[in-house]
């Protein structure tokens, strides 16, 4: 699904080239809608971070939302194909979560590099 979200300057470019986004990620778009219109540049290649919530941690009252948030899956992805997934299950269990628009969605690459954080938020 291609356009299911818009890059929004944040800063750079640094001294490696890469520059910093954010996600502005559209209304009701999935995790694999996202997925599938970050791989549709066939000419980029990085890496899909997908945090979510770590179940030892939910109920930590002590605990930071990056504590929290400490579990995660990658998913490598090549000219517009995915590459591997490092967790399967999780992949299945959050394919279809509707992502909402947080400030720890972002992006950080340049010239044909480009990786994302992306945050899945329990409501």
């Amino acid at each position: 699904m291609k356009g299911a979200f818009n890059l929004v300057y944040k800063s750079g470019p640094h001294g490696d080239e890469c520059t910093t986004y954010t996600l502005d990620i559209k209304p009701n778009i999935t995790l694999e809608q996202l997925v599938v219109s970050i791989i549709s540049n066939e000419s980029e290649w990085g890496k899909i971070r997908v945090h979510y919530l770590n179940k030892n941690m939910e109920n930590f009252d002590c605990a930071t939302d990056d504590e929290k948030y400490s579990s995660y899956f990658d998913i490598e992805y090549k000219y517009g194909h995915i590459v591997t997934i490092t967790d399967m299950s999780s992949w299945d269990k959050y394919r279809n979560m509707i992502l909402t628009n947080n400030n720890h969605n972002w992006a950080n690459g340049g010239w044909s590099c480009m990786n994302y954080w992306i945050r899945i938020k329990m409501i």
